[in-house]
């Protein structure tokens, strides 16, 4: 499946020409930090499908696993994406930046012991208290 997205501005856009690996809800710190919300809602996609276009700018973070390289257009700030070092081969999209979300639905949510008292998680949506050891997720 073909998607497209990009940042506030246009400068930076992206096409993923493959099926999302998962779609997941990220409630860390350094998500609710970067997504100026309770949480951060993503799709992973293998790096071999993944075309940007325009100037990209990176910000390597350490996590709680080793490393996130975070991707971000350099004129308006807004952050496309992630890298963990903990996933080699994935770009985590912020779905937040996709032109058309159709068919995109979370499957799990990861670092649920740390949410704010405000909020809900859909019940419907699996739940880890922290990432689990054996899933490619963030």
């Amino acid at each position: 499946m073909k998607r497209a997205g990009g940042c506030l501005c246009g400068a930076l856009r992206y096409e993923a020409e493959a099926e999302p690996i998962y779609v997941a809800h990220c409630y860390c710190e350094d998500c609710r930090r970067e997504s100026g919300s309770d949480h951060l809602t993503h799709v992973a996609v293998p790096d071999a499908a993944l075309r940007i276009s325009g100037a990209l700018k990176v910000y390597e973070k350490p996590d709680a696993r080793g490393t996130i390289r975070r991707l971000f257009c350099p004129e308006c700030g807004t952050t496309i994406g992630g890298r963990p070092a903990s996933q080699p081969g994935v770009t985590n999209i912020r779905t937040g930046t996709l032109d058309d979300v159709t068919g995109i639905a979370p499957q799990f949510a990861v670092f649920c012991a740390r949410v704010r008292g405000w909020t809900v998680i859909d019940p419907d949506v699996k739940q880890f208290p922290e990432p689990p050891p054996d899933a490619q997720e963030p």
